[in-house]
């Protein structure tokens, strides 16, 4: 199955989590934001793959998520 990905992660809802480290609106890191307009397709698949399991961690959902 092709999984197809927004342009970025971000929706827009940007707020660190207590630790001024994960935005708990898109689950990056700040370094991952920073450098997400330089990383080729298959880095950003490898940040899109932590993001999901950082918000099953969580135990939420983008608004994007089909399953909502």
């Amino acid at each position: 199955m092709i999984i197809t990905r927004p342009v970025s992660p971000c929706i827009q809802i940007c707020r660190l989590d207590t630790t001024g480290v994960l935005c708990t609106g898109c689950f990056r890191t700040l370094s991952e934001i920073v450098q997400w307009r330089d990383l080729d397709d298959s880095q950003r698949e490898v940040v899109w793959q932590q993001l999901d399991d950082r918000r099953q961690a969580w135990g939420r959902r983008l608004p994007s998520d089909k399953h909502c």
